[in-house]
């Protein structure tokens, strides 16, 4: 693999770094709704065991430790998301050509796919793959 390939691989890496955290934030937040509905509505939840009974939780202080975990780990990843967001805007922001920082805005803050993106800008697909080449020759990550 050619330097320009292999340093284009590891921007890309770097600016899916968000919307990983974003994936990562929704997962946790279902997660802890998901644990709010159990502990609201035992009554609907279905359980899958023998012995009968609703099978459900029922210490509050055992709920009250599983959600405040949950809460703090959300938070974090927050807290992280935003953080990484502001640092990867700051270096689009710093990519001189205004079309090619709308082009990694769209891609990597917004998740947008190619064909979105070329629709957006009124280009062919192929003509918006050389501009994201381009865009990344000039996006600068940390050192």
């Amino acid at each position: 693999m050619s330097d320009i390939k292999a340093s284009n691989q590891q921007k890309k890496a770097y600016l899916r770094r968000y919307l990983a955290a974003e994936r990562l934030e929704r997962e946790l937040t279902d997660e802890l709704t998901t644990t709010l509905m159990y502990y609201a509505y035992p009554k609907a939840i279905t359980y899958d065991h023998a012995g009968g009974g609703s099978g459900g939780p029922r210490d509050l202080s055992d709920f009250a430790v599983k959600v405040d975990r949950l809460q703090t780990r959300l938070l974090a990843e927050r807290s992280r998301m935003i953080e990484l967001r502001l640092e990867i805007t700051d270096r689009i922001n710093a990519v001189p050509d205004e079309t090619e920082r709308l082009l990694l805005r769209l891609r990597y803050i917004r998740g947008e796919s190619f064909e979105r993106i070329a629709g957006e800008l009124g280009y062919t697909w192929r003509h918006t793959m050389r501009i994201h080449g381009n865009a990344l020759q000039h996006f600068e990550t940390a050192e």
